[in-house]
């Protein structure tokens, strides 16, 4: 707006605007260190059982888990790259034996 500052509100003195920004901005502070208070007090801020849970479906206890799977699967599946290439190098390399021993 023309012709005011920026911590100015229309309709009242620059006095009551800075009380109403300054009383503003301390409620806003106090509301957000209770919420800060309220969700570090306890250890576990959401429902610890459901956190675990889902710790457990991720992680699990080594042999099972969703991050050990997909590991285990990606090292199948390098592996399996690896011996469909080995395979096919060796049917290429038969083939052309063969088709050498023919031409003699």
């Amino acid at each position: 707006m023309a012709g005011h500052d920026e911590g100015s509100i229309p309709g009242f003195t620059p006095e009551q605007a800075w009380v109403i920004n300054t009383l503003q901005e301390r409620v806003a502070t106090k509301a957000a260190e209770k919420a800060v208070a309220a969700l570090t007090d306890k250890p576990c801020p959401f429902d610890c059982e459901d956190v675990a849970e889902l710790k457990s479906s991720i992680y699990g206890d080594g042999a099972t888990g969703i991050k050990t799977m997909v590991t285990r699967h990606d090292e199948r599946i390098a592996s399996l790259v690896w011996w469909n290439r080995a395979t096919i190098a060796a049917t290429l390399t038969t083939m052309g034996a063969f088709l050498v021993s023919l031409a003699r």
